[in-house]
Order: C-alpha cells, then sequence, then structure tokens
C-alpha cells in the first residue's frame, strides 16, 4: 500500500484538504463563483437560476457562491461551504464596502480549482479588473459592453492576460440577447467560413419602438410605452444616441478579429433629440424615465414620423441596425435604414433582435432572431454561458 504525505500550513488544512477529494474525485468538481452585481435586477434573476443550477449539477459540479456584492458591499463566504443563495441579499447589505482586492484574493484562496467572476455590473471600475483576474487564472463572465466595446487597449489587455492565465473572458450575453450572436459567429469562424458582412438590430429598445410606431402612433407616442415598460436604459438618450447598439457592433467587430475602435463605427444621425443631449438625467430608472417624458415633445421626433410615414407608403418599414462590412475593406455603422416588410431585418417580434450573417459559403444569410429586453433573459444568457464553460474546463 502506498501513500503520500503531504505538509501544509496549519490555516491551509481545509484548502488542502478539499483540493485533495477533488483531484482524486472523491467530491464534484469545485468550483467558486464570486457574482458582482448580485442584487440588481439581472443579478437577483442570475440567483434565481444559479439555485435551479446548483441542484440540477449536484454531484457533478461542487458550485459555491464565494463572493457575492454591488457598490454597497462584498460578502464573503468564510465557512468553506458557499454563501447561502436564498439570504444572498441580507449578506450584501450587512457587509462592508465593495472592495475590489478582496474578491481576486478570496477566488484565490478558496481549494476549488476552478474560479469564476461573473459581472452583473456596468461598471468601468469592476472592468478594469478583467486583465488581473484572468491572469491569475480567473474565468470571467460578463454582460457588460465596457470590454468589448470599450478602449482597445483595455479588450486587447484581457485577451493577452487570458492566455497568460489560461482562462476565458465570455462576452456572449452582452451582445445580440437571445440570438446567440458572438457564439454562432465563433462556430462559423470554426468551420472555417469566411464572413463577409454582419447586418443587426442589437436594441431591443428601438426594435420595440420602431415596430410600434406607425403613420397612426408617433415615434414619441412609442418611445414613451418603451420607457414606462422599462425597456429602455436608466438615461433613455443611451439607447437613441446610438451608442449602445455601437459598443455592440465593436464587440462583434473585435470578435471577427477587427481592432476597431469606437470612433471608427459611423454613427448617421443619432436620435437624440438635440436639445436634450445637456439633460441632466437621475440615477434612479423610475425619476429618469418620467424626467425624460416630461422634458420629449412629438415636435422633437417630427422627422422620424416624417420617415415612417413615407416608408409606410411604399410598404416598407425603419429600422435602426448596425451593419458590419468586412470585405473588400471593414466598414461599421450604425444607422436609421428602411427595408421592404418581407425583409429579415423587418421581420422582428416586438423586442426582438435580429442578426443577418452573410458569408460567401451560404446562398442567402444566416438570420437569427431572439429575445431583446429583460433581465431574465440576461441571467439565462450568463448561466448558459457558465454551464459551457464548465463543460469545458
Amino acid at each position: 500500500e502506498r501513500q503520500v504525505s503531504v505538509v501544509v500550513d496549519p490555516g491551509q488544512g481545509a484548502m488542502a484538504l478539499r483540493a485533495a477529494h477533488q483531484a482524486y474525485s472523491l467530491s464534484g468538481r469545485g468550483v467558486a463563483v464570486a457574482l458582482l452585481g448580485s442584487t440588481g435586477r439581472v443579478g437577483t434573476a442570475l440567483t434565481k437560476q444559479l439555485k435551479q443550477q446548483a441542484k440540477r449539477l449536484r454531484g457533478e459540479v461542487d458550485l459555491k457562491v464565494v463572493a457575492a456584492g454591488d457598490k454597497r458591499g462584498l460578502a464573503l463566504d468564510e465557512t468553506g461551504r458557499g454563501l447561502q443563495l436564498q439570504r444572498l441579499e441580507e449578506e450584501v447589505k450587512g457587509a462592508d464596502g465593495m472592495d475590489l482586492d478582496k474578491v481576486a484574493a478570496h477566488l484565490l484562496a478558496d481549494g476549488n480549482p476552478h474560479r469564476i467572476v461573473i459581472d452583473c455590473t456596468d461598471s468601468d471600475k469592476v472592468a478594469d479588473r478583467y486583465a488581473e483576474w484572468l491572469a491569475s487564472g480567473i474565468h470571467v463572465i460578463t454582460s457588460s459592453t465596457l470590454v468589448g466595446g470599450g478602449p482597445l487597449e483595455r479588450y486587447e489587455e484581457c485577451l493577452a492576460a487570458a492566455k497568460i492565465g489560461c482562462s476565458q473572458l465570455r462576452m456572449g450575453p452582452s451582445v445580440g440577447a437571445g440570438t446567440g450572436l458572438l457564439k454562432h459567429l465563433s462556430d462559423m469562424l470554426w468551420h472555417g467560413a469566411d464572413i463577409t458582412k454582419v447586418e443587426a438590430v442589437l436594441s431591443g429598445s428601438l426594435s420595440f419602438v420602431f415596430e410600434t410606431c406607425s403613420p397612426d402612433v408617433t415615434f414619441a407616442s412609442a418611445l414613451e410605452i418603451a420607457i414606462q415598460r422599462g425597456y429602455t436604459a436608466v438615461d433613455p438618450r443611451a439607447d437613441l444616441s446610438g451608442l449602445d447598439t455601437a459598443r455592440r457592433l465593436l464587440s462583434v467587430a473585435r470578435h471577427l478579429s477587427l481592432p476597431l475602435q469606437l470612433s471608427d463605427i459611423a454613427l448617421h444621425k443619432p436620435l437624440t433629440p438635440e436639445r436634450l443631449q445637456d439633460w441632466e438625467c437621475p440615477s434612479n430608472r423610475e425619476e429618469a424615465g418620467a424626467g425624460f417624458m416630461a422634458e420629449m415633445k412629438d415636435s422633437d421626433f417630427a422627422w422620424i414620423d416624417d420617415l415612417v410615414r413615407e416608408a409606410a407608403e411604399e410598404d416598407e418599414v425603419l429600422r435602426y441596425v448596425a451593419i458590419l462590412q468586412l470585405q473588400p475593406t471593414p466598414v461599421a455603422s450604425v444607422e436609421l435604414r428602411r427595408y421592404p416588410k418581407s425583409h429579415d431585418l423587418a421581420c422582428c417580434g416586438t423586442t426582438d433582435h435580429v442578426a443577418a450573417i452573410y458569408s460567401s459559403r451560404l446562398k442567402d444569410p444566416m438570420v437569427l432572431q431572439g429575445a431583446g429586453i429583460g433581465e431574465e433573459l440576461v441571467a439565462a444568457g450568463l448561466s448558459s454561458e457558465l454551464l459551457r464553460l464548465l463543460a469545458e474546463i
């Protein structure tokens, strides 16, 4: 009989025992997760989904949330059993202020061999930490566009860091919502497809607005409905300016190995009224929505109403689209376009994202369509990326 003896620091005994058990398959594969933005709308929805996944994966994967927090505080598990998902909000409320330095330190101190940060925030401060985490071997799953659609230097740092740490950066939920656009692009590239163009509706809120407005329903009225239903960003100008769509298109371009900057994307005539460019937006969603609706007027969007009527006369519709032309020279733009009602991008569901991928291999484009709005949808995208990652590591 052979025995192996290992000498460890007294304070690391429990960690060493967990690592040994997992190495010899005496327990499920250990996965330690830090959930950032855990008490927000997406984070709350994801927590519910993680409860369901943990039950399903029991025996195969020992998935534990060992850190959770938002801008108010960071809760850390000190028991080795993981934080209680049903009490996550209470744990965060009772914690000290958010300290991002502690996130990596706590994950790396855990005995689980696989460590993952799931970022449900839209915080630059959090996105700035991705490279550090990736380089230390921590996988990052995010719904934010701040890396894929942010400064090119930060994006390239993250890719380089992931190679150093043998880790993965997964940004699928940040683009295309229920279409799975980035995954389908990866699959096509993997099989050697020559992608020539991507044309897509990447804003669920504007998809709804342009699907709703007509010669009888003004753009302002449709926008007001979208704001009331919570379809728009906290500041509706983020949707109307085209910047939100542009960042998603930038993520697509970089996914296709085009080193573009946000300034390389042409924004044709943003929809934000010029007189509201400097409007001061409250941070609270309800106050922001009410304030913007009080400020806007039908006359602010009269030019769009004219275009809607002109398109209707030709049996066409308006769509706010992102276009990436890869050949012969890469060109990226975000613009308002008219399409026949039979066109793939005209056939949106009420809030759907739609993408048409053109390839020299295909006679007709590959068309992807899926739901485009809702915290449950974003959470499902994060959960799906988590499951795919667990299947690979």
